[in-house]
């Protein structure tokens, strides 16, 4: 032990067995994204989800639900009404830097692709049936 009660490491600011310095925040990694996929009849374990999550995990959230094309969503209206957390449909083509605490929620008519920390929408070319599903969890995986 060390001059009132702490060691020199402690004194100079620095971890001390694994602990971080005082009023150090935790370290969270640069992007973190979360990718969830449902069906349409999955909005109401959405709305669970988003009602129990806290605002301030530090973690965008990208939800991709198969709905049909042609029909308009109000999946953003929905979610946003159980959370605190900015809710942003993607329609056309846009293209967005990822934020923490914030909910990215994919137009049915548009493919999503994700690159490091952006967040891009393009209108599908292939016709409905011959659409893959698993792209935006593939772009999620880098």
């Amino acid at each position: 032990m060390a001059l009132n009660g702490r060691s020199k490491k402690a004194r100079a600011g620095l971890p001390v067995r694994g602990r971080r310095p005082p009023n150090t925040p935790p370290r969270r990694p640069e992007s973190l994204v979360v990718g969830i996929g449902a069906s349409a009849g999955g909005i109401e374990a959405l709305r669970k989800l988003f009602s129990a999550l806290p605002n301030d995990l530090g973690v965008a959230y990208v939800v991709i639900v198969h709905l049909a094309p042609d029909h308009e969503s109000e999946l953003a209206a929905i979610l946003a009404r159980c959370t605190k957390m900015p809710v942003m449909e993607f329609k056309g083509n846009q293209s967005l830097t990822l934020k923490r605490d914030s909910v990215y929620v994919m137009s049915p008519a548009h493919k999503l692709e994700i690159s490091d920390a952006t967040i891009g929408a393009t209108a599908f070319k292939e016709p409905p049936g011959r659409r893959i599903a698993d792209r935006p969890v593939l772009s999620l995986a880098g």
